[in-house]
């Protein structure tokens, strides 16, 4: 749905021009919110007894009608179920709120925050746009 229509339009320029520079400054305005972000999974999926996560490059978000060219890092957990279906290098769509990242281990939070991620999503939806 949202993928086919944008993705072509996207993904080349995007993803070129937001690997030079991470940042997490295009995300912050839309904490607590529902947010619907495309982005090309940077990390492999790693599973565990709670869900899956992984990192997402974020290269644009929906804003109404339109489509926002967009850049920063975040930390993406999957619903449950969804994550053997995606692999690093997958672009896709995601919706869910966006919050700043919070961790009850100090170490691990400075260590994602040191790769330039400062944010999270926890998604209720997730769909494949494309691959490279």
């Amino acid at each position: 749905m949202l993928g086919s229509l944008l993705c072509g339009v996207l993904l080349g320029a995007a993803l070129s021009q937001t690997r030079n520079t991470p940042s997490s400054a295009d995300l912050s305005m839309l904490e607590g919110g529902q947010v619907i972000l495309l982005g090309e999974i940077e990390s492999s999926v790693k599973t565990n007894a709670y869900g899956a996560k992984c990192f997402l490059n974020v290269v644009a978000r929906v804003s109404g009608d339109s489509t926002i060219s967009s850049e920063g890092r975040i930390l993406l957990y999957f619903p449950k179920g969804e994550e053997a279906t995606y692999s690093r290098y997958d672009s896709i769509w995601v919706k869910g709120r966006l919050s700043l990242l919070k961790s009850k281990y100090p170490s691990y939070l400075a260590y994602l925050q040191k790769k330039g991620i400062h944010h999270s999503v926890f998604a209720s939806g997730v769909e494949l746009a494309g691959t490279r």
